[in-house]
């Protein structure tokens, strides 16, 4: 087709494929087409068809939307929904309005728990509870939920792919001990760890899993197949037992790291598992190196190098730092101001550490000492590490066996921590600025439980107010992270509200 120019005066009709002369408003006839206000009308649609077929065309390659208002509810889900990083102030946006929304959700009867584990099962969508006693004993149960994301027995016993699955808490191992359990994904098997009656060390495994049958959830809720796994000599003379334990999915050789009250033992990967014990350096006195022989409360992998970089603290105050890869290699520390009651790392090289006297702190791992004082001195005084960041709202005067947890990921800004406090509440907090959020599901949520005073007497009611654990656990069928409290009687679930979710879809 020859190029058609524009001629002065003139429009070009592409159907007729011919010029008409544009004639004045005031001076055209009923019968002319082409007017000056018809002309104008005409290029204005033809300008709004253009826009419309570019918007389409962007819709469809994906370009990134326009960023919403800060401000603005819907804006801060849609960007948590899309898992969309903000920088600067913004990243909490998300944080805050997801710990605004939680509800409780109900909860499942266990008493007593002091270590607590929760998995979901894929095929059926039901969770499993995990709780280790405070008398050392290990009772389970299954959590089945409504639409609204209630926990509902009696719709788990009358849903018919749930037919045959017993829906009430069981004990699975009588024996008593046990104080801490750990779940390896990459085996699929948990590990439960504690003091046997002679005062050693306990350690056993099971499958986590039993076998699949149809229309049946998997977890082995029953603790078919325990296997006691015989721990090592102790290094500094008889009696030892384990406080924690954690899983090492990305390590080659290791399943399992345990903390101890003579320092740290791994469970390797072999068909026949066995306990060694992680050496820290003889030939130095520096104190990193004692206190990794000493009593350990926490322990957790770097996140720059999780197969290999371990982290550990324990009751002299020391957050201790070593490459497990290199047999001497050398511990590098930092000081807390208190006890190390629990240790989570949050990115490449920050690290939180919590702990009584309401020390809660994140440290940056690049300005630990590797040649510090050789005086000895104890965690607390004027040596202490100055930490990156605080919350000064925590409060835990003197619990070591305290719940805490940490929220990370994209969708929840720099991240949160749910941490109990010793008033027997449980309270959320932001990584990026350490303020307490409002989380009226929780604040208004009180795990102590009821006065025992007249029976058992003010000190154990005292001891056994605070939340001992708790966990986030994203389930197989949720979009959003649970967080799970042992409290009170039961085993509570608090989620982010459906109801919010269906607001804005």
């Amino acid at each position: 087709m020859p190029f058609i120019g524009e001629l002065p005066g003139h429009w070009y009709d592409a159907e007729k494929d011919k010029y008409f002369k544009i004639e004045a408003d005031s001076l055209a006839t009923p019968t002319v087409k082409y007017t000056t206000s018809t002309v104008k009308r005409i290029a204005e649609d033809r300008r709004d068809a253009r826009l419309d077929e570019k918007a389409k065309r962007i819709r469809r390659e994906g370009t990134a939307p326009r960023a919403l208002p800060p401000g603005n509810l819907a804006g801060a889900l849609l960007r948590r929904e899309m898992g969309a990083y903000v920088d600067g102030a913004e990243a909490d946006v998300a944080a805050g309005l997801w710990a605004a929304e939680l509800a409780h959700k109900g909860g499942v009867r266990m008493h007593d728990v002091v270590n607590l584990f929760v998995g979901g099962d894929k095929d059926t969508g039901l969770a499993a509870v995990f709780g280790v006693f405070e008398r050392g004993q290990v009772k389970t149960s299954y959590f089945p939920a409504d639409v609204d994301d209630e926990r509902d027995v009696s719709r788990g016993m009358r849903a018919t792919q749930y037919q045959g699955v017993d829906f009430r808490p069981r004990c699975t191992h009588m024996a008593l001990g046990f104080n801490a359990m750990a779940f390896d994904e990459r085996s699929d098997s948990l590990l439960f760890v504690g003091q046997q009656w002679d005062g050693e060390l306990r350690a056993c495994s099971i499958p986590a899993r039993a076998p699949a049958l149809p229309r049946r959830p998997t977890w082995n809720l029953s603790g078919q197949h325990w296997a006691d796994i015989p721990p090592p000599n102790p290094p500094h003379g008889p009696g030892y037992s384990a406080n924690v334990c954690i899983a090492t999915p990305a390590s080659p050789d290791t399943a399992f790291l345990i903390g101890t009250t003579q320092g740290i033992l791994q469970l390797d990967r072999s068909a026949q598992p066995s306990l060694s014990w992680v050496q820290a350096p003889v030939k130095t006195e520096r104190r990193a190196a004692k206190a990794a022989r000493k009593e350990i409360f926490a322990l957790d992998l770097l996140r720059s190098n999780p197969a290999h970089v371990l982290l550990a603290g324990g009751r002299c105050g020391q957050l201790c730092m070593v490459d497990l890869r290199a047999p001497d290699g050398e511990w590098v520390s930092l000081d807390h101001p208190s006890s190390i009651a629990h240790i989570k790392a949050i990115d490449e090289h920050h690290v939180l550490a919590a702990g009584p006297k309401s020390a809660m702190a994140v440290y940056d791992t690049r300005y630990t000492m590797r040649n510090p004082p050789s005086s000895g001195s104890r965690a607390g005084n004027n040596s202490s590490t100055v930490p990156v960041l605080t919350f000064p709202e925590y409060k835990n005067a003197s619990s070591i066996q305290i719940g805490l947890d940490v929220l990370l990921g994209p969708g929840y800004g720099s991240g949160l921590v749910a941490a109990a406090h010793d008033d027997g509440k449980v309270a959320l907090f932001s990584i990026r600025d350490g303020r307490k959020l409002r989380c009226p599901a929780l604040d208004g949520f009180n795990f102590a439980r009821p006065a025992l005073a007249e029976v058992d007497g003010p000190a154990y009611l005292q001891s056994n107010a605070v939340v001992r654990s708790l966990m986030f656990q994203t389930l197989p069928e949720d979009q959003h992270a649970s967080l799970f409290v042992a409290g009170r009687w039961m085993v509570e679930k608090f989620a982010f509200s459906r109801r919010v979710e269906e607001c804005i879809c």
